[in-house]
């Protein structure tokens, strides 16, 4: 859930990064007292200072702006319909990618005095975002499911994405760190200059962002939905068993293999007239229970959002710590453990145990540093 806030605020961030500011200067003056003994009288001095005044409606506001979309990308039953949106977000993102490193390159001035070559004081503040850079992990297993005939290239292309994504980000974070600096910001299109391209680049941001979220909150939306949802699923289908008018009457969503022909397969004349009635009203009762339940989930990854809009790094560090550690490091090597502990090898277990020790020790580390970072920020504002 707080990976999908993640996407939030970032699209909120970036459209808030969209509207004009200006820098207001006005004259303060500085009263100053001098002692009786030096016989010399109070005065005032004038001190020029300078404000930014941005003229961005509130974030609250700015969230509402896809707020209907995201609801109604929420409603998608199938990830394999998700298949075109994500391949746009994918496109979009790449021309967002090449604009960026382009800008940053055209002036080719790296600020090499500032360069750091290591800082263990945020080295988990850094664990927890390099994490959270996979956090599209979780999506795995429904992509697998989805790729029917073509499951047998699975570990190719994910071999592929991943090492793609890690040579992407490492240059990305790299370049910007020697372009900007200490002075980078969270977001790194908030370090350029107002201008045309630089808006188009924002609007494809955007665009990417809006098309990434509903492949992000499926699994989300999966795991919930058959928590709440799965014994009113078993009581609907117990209920039909022993009803004479049919013998299966569960919706396509919650029960997918069922039809409405075999509802009806075995039942009489009569009855055959009144069975899809009953069925179809708990269908779509079930239907529209999921619904706002769905709705829910994305009014709650926005109002995360609005709460936390200026802790976008330290949030993807906690997502990065606590959630990509463990499906990452530690439920993977768990699993393997377990399924396959008789054909296992000496060197394999001590490598699963090495990387749970490290993912555990990591995310335990990330968080309580991330979390005493977020405090520190809700302190001083």
């Amino acid at each position: 859930m707080a990976s999908v806030s993640d996407i939030s605020f970032l699209m909120g961030n970036t459209i808030t990064s969209m509207f004009p500011t200006t820098t207001e200067t006005y004259m303060a003056h500085a009263v100053t007292t001098e002692s009786p003994e030096r016989n010399v009288s109070n005065g005032t001095s004038p001190t020029m200072n300078s404000s930014t005044v941005y003229h961005a409606p509130t974030f609250a506001l700015i969230i509402l702006v896809p707020l209907i979309p995201l609801i109604l990308f929420s409603y998608i039953r199938s990830v394999r319909k998700l298949g075109p949106v994500s391949f746009a977000a994918n496109v979009a993102l790449l021309v967002a990618f090449v604009s960026v490193v382009g800008y940053m390159l055209s002036g080719l001035k790296f600020k090499l005095k500032e360069i750091k070559l290591s800082n263990w004081a945020t080295f988990p503040v850094f664990f927890g975002q390099v994490a959270s850079a996979y956090e599209g992990i979780g999506t795995l297993i429904p992509i697998e499911t989805s790729m029917a005939e073509n499951r047998h290239r699975f570990p190719m292309y994910l071999h592929f994405a991943v090492g793609t994504l890690s040579v992407i980000l490492g240059c990305f974070g790299l370049l910007g760190y020697l372009v900007y600096g200490e002075g980078v910001n969270q977001i790194v299109t908030e370090s350029f200059p107002s201008g045309l391209l630089i808006q188009i680049v924002r609007c494809l941001l955007c665009f990417a962002i809006l098309l990434t979220y509903p492949l992000q909150i499926f699994p989300v939306i999966e795991i919930i939905e058959g928590w709440l949802f799965n014994s009113e699923c078993n009581t609907v289908e117990n209920s039909n068993d022993d009803d004479e008018s049919s013998s299966e009457g569960v919706d396509d969503v919650s029960c997918q293999n069922m039809s409405q022909t075999a509802i009806l397969g075995s039942a009489s004349e009569s009855s055959r007239l009144l069975a899809p009635e009953i069925p179809k009203q708990k269908s779509m009762a079930r239907k529209w229970k999921k619904n706002l339940l769905r709705t829910f989930l994305v009014l709650t990854t926005a109002g995360i959002a609005i709460a936390l809009k200026d802790d976008f790094a330290y949030v993807s560090a906690l997502v990065g710590s606590l959630g990509s550690a463990t499906l990452g490091f530690i439920l993977p090597c768990i699993f393997h453990l377990v399924l396959c502990k008789d054909s296992n090898t000496t060197l394999t277990k001590v490598k699963d145990y090495l990387f749970i020790a490290f993912g555990i020790v990591g995310g335990v580390i990330g968080v309580t540093v991330t979390i005493m970072q977020i405090v520190e920020q809700f302190t001083k504002s």
